[in-house]
């Protein structure tokens, strides 16, 4: 599938020759980009955007049945094939251990497989024109994110939530969407445009104050920069100011970066990493996991997920 050249400087939504359906389907994908963060009903519970996404898979279910062509792109098939298979595990573990979190956490295997269906088929079909989507709603989901930090209040004590319930979440949500973007652009080159969205991306990374979401965007960003969305110029640029960075706080001998350094998110965010140990799922064996390897029957017929009398 091929990426368009520099989709981060076409994000118009200008007409586009398609037919009225795709018109809807991409205006569904960019109405969830939107509205996914905003957390409405309690955590672990389908939020508003999941029931729009769920209305435009619905529609391209029965318009897919209408249209159906012989022939179903295998990877598809792997997907239905993994969705029906955990079903049936979460199914089998609910007849030992009656628990109603399996059958909602069942149910989510199912709506995303079908949702992986919806969105696949649309970048497969219309790629041009959903990638532009994409990045326009990307703009837009980080834009409110960033202000609804900077003005209103926040779910917790100290660490930013945006309009999630948690902390945690909009740390997964910055990362998800930072690493769309390196996506979309993997094969082109990032711009000007692209930068400053990933600044912010790993701005509001920093203001949720989660370990994991920090250590692993750095990582992601470092990846970034010897992948081929970076052009040979701006590496050598990107590298030689993360050495500047370095050497002008270990030796102080620059205003502007102790400043930088010394700057509110910098430091809670630096003590934040520096408390790594402090808390008992600090450690890989603390979230768990280890478990695979110390019960590797999980691989073939996993653990009974939203069952925690089977844990």
């Amino acid at each position: 599938m091929s990426v368009p050249a520099n989709p981060s400087l076409d994000i118009s939504l200008s007409p586009v020759k398609t037919g009225l359906w795709p018109r809807i389907a991409m205006g569904i994908v960019f109405l969830y980009m939107v509205t996914s963060p905003f957390y409405i009903f309690q955590s672990g519970y389908p939020q508003p955007a999941d029931f729009i996404l769920a209305m435009g898979a619905g529609m391209a279910f029965i318009i897919g049945l209408i249209q159906f062509r012989s022939r179903i792109d295998p990877a598809f098939f792997i997907a239905i094939g993994f969705g029906v298979y955990a079903f049936i595990i979460n199914m089998t573990h609910y007849l030992y251990y009656p628990d109603v979190r399996l059958l909602l956490t069942s149910m989510i295997y199912i709506y995303n497989v079908a949702i992986f269906i919806f969105i696949a088929s649309l970048l497969r079909k219309y790629p041009r024109w959903a990638y532009r989507i994409l990045i326009a709603s990307i703009v837009l989901s980080l834009s409110i994110q960033f202000a609804h930090i900077q003005f209103l209040p926040s779910e917790h004590p100290f660490r930013a939530t945006g309009a999630f319930n948690n902390p945690n979440q909009l740390a997964y949500w910055a990362l998800l969407v930072a690493s769309m973007l390196i996506v979309i652009k993997y094969r082109d080159k990032l711009g000007f445009y692209d930068y400053a969205l990933l600044g912010i991306a790993f701005y509001i990374q920093l203001e949720s104050l989660s370990k994991a979401g920090i250590i692993t965007t750095c990582l992601l960003l470092a990846f970034c920069v010897f992948s081929k969305a970076i052009n040979r110029r701006h590496r050598l640029f990107v590298l030689g100011a993360a050495s500047f960075l370095v050497v002008a706080m270990m030796f102080q001998f620059s205003n502007i970066v102790t400043r930088i350094a010394e700057s509110d998110v910098i430091e809670r965010s630096i003590d934040r990493i520096g408390s790594i140990g402090e808390e008992a799922d600090d450690s890989l064996e603390g979230r768990g996991y280890f478990r695979v390897f110390s019960n590797p029957v999980f691989l073939v017929l996993g653990a009974g997920e939203g069952g925690i009398l089977a844990l």
